[in-house]
């Protein structure tokens, strides 16, 4: 895999992004952990449909969205999710990995960290 890109996947087609070449913008919330505890987000990012948009797949045509990290962990997101305006985003973290962002769940477990590959199921 390229250095610095995201695997994404769709009907077996694999494509690689270039996150350093996506527009970010500004990310701000507050996401809740399993303990009910908020912390608040404001850096930069990208929208998750955005990345789907630069692989030349339509996150119109998704169904579903699982999104994986380098340690297998993964979280899952609808396709109305995904397409929900500022519900889903990949933000940087100061060591440079991505880390996925979902605002509105009461748990943040869908927080996947160091995030390698999305991996999209079409309707």
């Amino acid at each position: 895999m390229p250095d610095g890109a995201l695997l994404v996947s769709c009907g077996g087609e694999d494509k690689y992004v270039d996150l350093k070449s996506l527009d970010t913008v500004s990310v701000q919330g507050s996401v809740v952990n399993g303990k009910g505890e908020k912390s608040e987000i404001d850096t930069q990012g990208v929208l998750l449909a955005d990345v789907i948009k630069c692989s030349g797949f339509d996150p119109e045509n998704a169904a579903a969205v699982k999104v994986t990290a380098d340690d297998k962990f993964s979280a899952e997101l609808s396709g109305d999710e995904l397409n929900e305006a500022g519900k889903a985003y990949l933000v940087s973290e100061d060591d440079g990995s991505m880390r996925l962002v979902v605002f509105g769940d009461s748990n943040a477990r869908r927080n996947v960290r160091n995030v390698l590959s999305i991996e999209i199921t079409v309707k």
